[in-house]
């Protein structure tokens, strides 16, 4: 891995319900993953770092974003 990354995790309830590691700075979730989030309060933290071969950069990170906080509809 080379380049910026990022970890992007949706919880509810203390409950993991996705992670996703990617180098792209958009997420569509698929169609499991909508269902586990549907109809409820989730909370999305977003880290990021660049790693140069595999190895994070000294001082790039991770850098840990707040807690987001909304509900999925149902």
């Amino acid at each position: 891995m080379n380049g910026r990354a990022y970890l992007l995790t949706f919880s509810a309830g203390g409950e993991m319900l996705a992670r996703v590691f990617t180098t792209e700075t958009s997420y569509t979730p698929d169609d499991a993953t909508w269902t586990k989030l549907k109809g409820r309060r989730v909370d999305a933290v977003l880290a990021s770092a660049s790693f140069d071969q595999n190895n994070v950069v000294p001082g790039s990170g991770p850098f840990v974003a707040p807690a987001v906080a909304f509900t999925v509809a149902p």
